[in-house]
């Protein structure tokens, strides 16, 4: 726990804390949470406070995505193992029609500490339904998120396939040319498309990403 220590009793310890999101922030995420009750692996709300805007909500055990792939004991197959749990959990979110609007390694929890994997979601400040703008206005050069959405466009399906393409460039970066199938490289380019038209859909997106991990051989630690 960091903060300042206030204090301790028998069955807890009190700190003071600075709240790291602006407030309005705070309560979109609580109401994005709050209808998804843990549809793509979102975490749960346990509790919440409206003055000041603050939440508690359940830990998403294992580590990010951005660490495993950093970690070269992994396996590269279990790094596309997570990628294609990542993608269903996507995939769900759309079915309940959200989309994340911020998929990346830092965003994606794992516990590949027994099998099979679990995989979470985390952090839906940005995430809006589908159809809606999360407001963004940013550079899309080299970013992890559509150029349309840059733009102060409407999250669809397509964005969130564009994130995940470049999380599975990502993925590929600290690994060996010839890690992957070959397919793989082809499928993340795919999804990276500037014109959303040009882009796979989720389900061809998952039903590929499905495919490079039956090619895969080696081990899933």
């Amino acid at each position: 726990m960091s903060g300042e220590f206030l204090g301790e009793g028998l069955t807890a310890k009190a700190y003071l804390v600075s709240l790291k999101k602006e407030g309005d922030a705070v309560l979109k995420e609580i109401r994005v949470l709050r209808k998804l009750k843990g549809v793509g692996g979102a975490p749960r709300l346990l509790s919440v406070c409206k003055r000041p805007p603050a939440f508690l909500m359940e830990h998403c055990c294992g580590r990010t995505l951005e660490d495993l792939r950093c970690d070269d004991t992994v396996s590269g197959k279990t790094l596309m193992e997570v990628a294609l749990l990542v993608t269903r959990q996507v995939a769900r979110l759309h079915a309940r029609g959200f989309a994340h609007n911020d998929v990346k390694t830092d965003n994606c929890v794992a516990d590949v500490s027994a099998t099979p994997f679990t995989v979470r979601l985390i952090d839906f400040g940005n995430s809006t339904r589908l159809g809606e703008s999360p407001c963004y206005d940013v550079d899309p050069e080299g970013m992890h998120l559509a150029p349309e959405l840059c733009r102060s466009g409407v999250a669809t399906s397509a964005t969130d396939v564009f994130s995940l393409g470049t999380l599975l460039k990502d993925l590929m970066e600290m690994r060996p040319d010839d890690a992957f199938p070959k397919m793989l490289p082809r499928l993340a380019r795919s999804a990276c498309k500037e014109e959303p038209n040009r882009r796979p859909s989720m389900a061809l997106f998952t039903e590929a990403l499905e495919a490079v991990v039956a090619k895969m051989g080696g081990s899933l630690i």
